[in-house]
This record gives structure tokens, sequence and C-alpha cells, in this order.
């Protein structure tokens, strides 16, 4: 379910508060078991089809192809470049590491209380508490990716266990006694990247084909905005295409300038939130400092 996180900090007859208190709602789910039920939503409208167990080779965009709309929601690790490449049409990109790697571990509590969401940095290792749906939750540790030393370290599951304590607001993890579902996993590779489907002059590359997600803005997960930027960009999709019709020029035109608007910013806070993570200090000796 939902679950707040607006600061206990903040008092309720402060400015705003009630709005802000509905704002800072999080859909508190494991993301598999939320694609299940956006599946089942989405198989039970009448025109959609969804077909699996096949892998996409190349892509004709509009108005190559009998689509008369793309939308491509293929993640990170996607071949959006290549296909497009493929059809004389060269994006702009540009990516920078995160600097960090995660290192996670799933649980499961007795009851479905809800765990929140909460995270921070100290000592140069960050921390997320996530919790889940019907019982699950989760904790993760964010350290840097050059450290291999640390990561050895961590993947040992009583060694990941013993430092969760040293974090008070991991205290929840450590008071709620879940029986552990996983081992200690870890995701690398992680990227700020963002993607210019528009030539210098705010013109569409390629008329009616539309990115969202990670597929056209990559932001550190550690944040958890990639799964909100992703059905804002659906929405910004929808209202583009039902001011503009079948003038998939202005469409695509006006969904781009929306994403330069609303979510290329995000793009630029965690570009700056990263920096610490991301500088690289291989040359620095504390004798100079």
């Amino acid at each position: 379910g939902e679950v707040s996180i607006l600061p206990e900090s903040v008092a309720p007859d402060a400015p705003n508060y009630a709005r802000d208190a509905q704002d800072l709602q999080v859909l508190s789910a494991r993301r598999t078991t939320l694609e299940w039920v956006l599946r089942r939503v989405a198989l039970g409208e009448a025109g959609v089809r969804i077909v699996g167990g096949h892998a996409i080779e190349s892509l004709l965009v509009p108005p190559c192809s009998d689509a008369e709309v793309v939308v491509a929601a293929t993640g990170r690790r996607d071949a959006v470049p290549r296909w497009l490449a493929e059809q004389g049409i060269t994006i702009g990109e540009v990516e920078h590491p995160t600097g960090t790697i995660y290192l996670s571990r799933f649980y499961r509590a007795a009851d479905a209380v809800p765990m929140g969401y909460r995270g921070g940095r100290r000592a140069g290792i960050g921390f997320v508490l996530a919790g889940a749906d019907n019982g699950t939750y989760s904790a993760t540790l964010a350290i840097p990716a050059d450290d291999a030393e640390l990561r050895a370290h961590l993947l040992v599951e009583a060694n990941f266990e013993a430092v969760l304590p040293l974090f008070r607001e991991m205290a929840p993890v450590v008071a709620r006694q879940g029986t552990p579902i996983t081992d200690v996993q870890t995701m690398g590779g992680l990227i700020n990247r963002i993607r210019r489907f528009t030539d210098d002059a705010g013109e569409p590359l390629a008329p009616g084909f539309f990115a969202i997600g990670d597929a056209h803005t990559c932001t550190n997960p550690v944040y958890g905005r990639g799964s909100s930027l992703a059905v804002l960009q659906a929405t910004l999709v929808i209202e583009a295409l039902a001011a503009h019709g079948r003038d998939l020029v202005a469409a695509s035109r006006a969904y781009e300038r929306a994403c330069e608007e609303r979510v290329r910013p995000w793009y630029e806070m965690s570009l700056m939130t990263d920096k610490p993570e991301a500088a690289d200090f291989s040359g620095f000796d504390l004798a100079d400092a």
C-alpha cells in the first residue's frame, strides 16, 4: 500500500502540510509484484495483446513500419541507439557513472505491517530500507564501485547483517527479525544517462518514436525515481498524442519538450547528488591536502 515519506520533523501546522503529505506518498511494493498487477490490468483492456517469448533484433520506425507509433520502454541496457542507427538516425547520448554498486538482501516478516522507505549516507556508505508488499522488505548498502575489498566483505551474509545495526536508520530491519529470502545480491553498472531524440532546433529525429523510462533517461536507482519518471513519461506520450493526433512531428516535438522541462531536472539532480561518489580520488594524497 501507500506509505508517507513526509519527515516526522515536519509539524502538521507547517505551511502546505496537507499538500505535501498528499504528494509525498510512495507505493510500497516489489517491482515484480507491481509489474504482475499492471500486466493483468493491461490484459483486461480491449484491443491490448501482449506477445512474449520473442526478442527484438531490429526495429522499423514510423513511417517505415505498419505501426502508427512506437513506444520503447526497453530499459537501461536496451538497443535503441542501434535500432535507430540502422534507420540512419543518430541520437545524442550523455552518460555518467554513479561511482557506486549496491548490495541488497530481501526479507519476509511474519506480519504485513508496512516498513516504509528511508535512506541516507554515512562514512562513505549509502543505505536504503525499502518496505514492499506482503511483509517483504529489503536492506541495501551502496559502496564505492572500486572498493573490491569492501564488496567481498559485505557479500558474506554474516558481515552484511553485522553492518546493518551500525546505521540507526536500519533499526527497523534489525528489530523486525524477518527471515532472509535471498542471499546478498549485487547490482553494478549503474549510470546516469540522458538521450536526445531531437536536433539542435528541437525537431524530432524519429517522429512517432517515443522512448520512456531508462530508454530515455536513467537516474541513480538509489533515489527511487526510475519507475516514477517512466510513468510520468507514459502520461506525457498520451498527452502529446491527444493534443496533436496523427501529426507525429508535432506530437514528438511536444513530448521531447515536456521531457526537457519535467524529466531532465531529475537527471541533473541525480548528477549533482552523485558527485562525491563519482569523483576520481585515485591521485589524491592526504599529505598534499
